[in-house]
Formats: structure tokens, C-alpha cells, sequence
């Protein structure tokens, strides 16, 4: 019976560690496709489309979209950020109506509160650690095979702690693009009230 869970375990490491290396190929490969991509722009000379802000769509977005659907709509405008395209988001919403920067202003904060990871993350850790620390006490009890009862919490380790790095870059990104997204509108709320 030992045996075959050290088989099977031994079958999950090589497992996760082919994974490792092909995802790791996989990046490598986007990244050299976008850098020739970016070198094929700049020898024909491709104009980049620019994200521009449409007020009736921004007045919907901070009005009546979900919280994924604006959050997805600001990490477009953080994408699509060059001078030309900032400056006309500047003057695009500062023609926006005030009732509609002080709402959108309040649904940024609140996105920016959820997306960051300082109030969740360090009691997962915790709490993680402690998980992984009761089942290594459980498996050394219930498994006699050294190997098992050692290898089987640094198999969930590096499981959590990939699922929590996607994880953590993904809200990262989001958080950033919210930021980005409150300070148009912060630039727009002053703006407005100079004009």
C-alpha cells in the first residue's frame, strides 16, 4: 500500500515539474512572439489603436456595470496608456457630470479596497502554515515511510504557493489599473472644478 501512494506521489512531482517547464517554455515563447511583433510595428510603421474614452460608455461603466465589468473596462484604459491617450482621457472626463466623478470615485475606492492584498493576505499565510504543519503532524502518525509523510506537505506547499502567486499577479494587476482608474477621475474632479 505504501508503495503505491509513493508511486503516486512520486508520479505528482514529476508531474508538476514537466508542467513547470513547459508553462515556463510557453512564457518564453509569448515573450520572444510579442518582441519580433513589436520589431514588425516599428519597421512598417503600424499604428497602435488607441483606448479612448467614450463618456456614454464610462457614464454606464461607473453606473450601472458589475465591479468585474468596470474593473476590466479601467484595466483596457491602463493597457492602452500612452501621452496622446492620457491627455484626452484627462479632458474627455473632466466633461463628465459631477454627481457621476464623486460616484465613480466611491466605486474605485471600494474596488481598490478589495483588490488589496494586505487585509487578506497575511492571514492565509498564517493559516496555511498552519494547515500544512497539522497535516505534516497527521501524515507522520498515519504513514510510516519517511518519504511520504515529508513529501506530501511540500506537494501541497508548491501547489498553494503557485495557485497563490497567479493569484496574488493577477489582483496585483487589477489593483493597479483601479489606481490608475481613480486618479482620471480624482484629475477629472479637480479639473472640473478650475473650469
Amino acid at each position: 500500500m505504501e508503495q503505491i501512494i509513493t508511486w503516486i506521489i512520486i508520479t505528482l512531482i514529476f508531474l508538476v515539474i514537466i508542467i513547470g517547464i513547459l508553462f515556463r517554455r510557453i512564457y518564453k515563447e509569448l515573450k520572444s512572439l510579442k518582441s519580433r511583433l513589436g520589431a514588425l510595428e516599428e519597421i512598417v510603421d503600424v499604428p497602435r489603436e488607441e483606448i479612448g474614452i467614450d463618456l456614454k460608455i464610462i457614464e454606464r461603466k461607473i453606473l450601472t456595470s458589475k465591479d468585474s465589468e468596470l474593473t476590466e473596462y479601467a484595466q483596457k484604459l491602463y493597457s492602452g496608456k500612452n501621452v496622446k491617450s492620457i491627455s484626452n482621457n484627462y479632458n474627455k472626463l473632466a466633461m463628465l457630470d459631477k454627481n457621476i466623478i464623486e460616484y465613480g470615485l466611491i466605486r474605485a475606492s471600494a474596488l481598490e479596497d478589495s483588490y488589496d492584498l494586505s487585509k487578506f493576505f497575511p492571514p492565509l499565510v498564517a493559516f496555511i502554515i498552519a494547515l500544512l504543519t497539522s497535516y505534516a503532524v497527521f501524515f507522520k502518525n498515519v504513514i510510516s515511510s519517511p518519504f511520504l509523510h515529508n513529501s506530501l506537505p511540500i506537494i501541497l506547499s508548491i501547489g498553494i504557493f503557485a495557485y497563490l502567486s497567479l493569484h496574488v499577479g493577477d489582483t496585483r494587476g487589477k489593483r493597479l489599473s483601479i489606481i490608475y482608474f481613480k486618479g482620471l477621475l480624482l484629475y477629472a474632479k479637480e479639473h472640473g472644478k478650475k473650469s
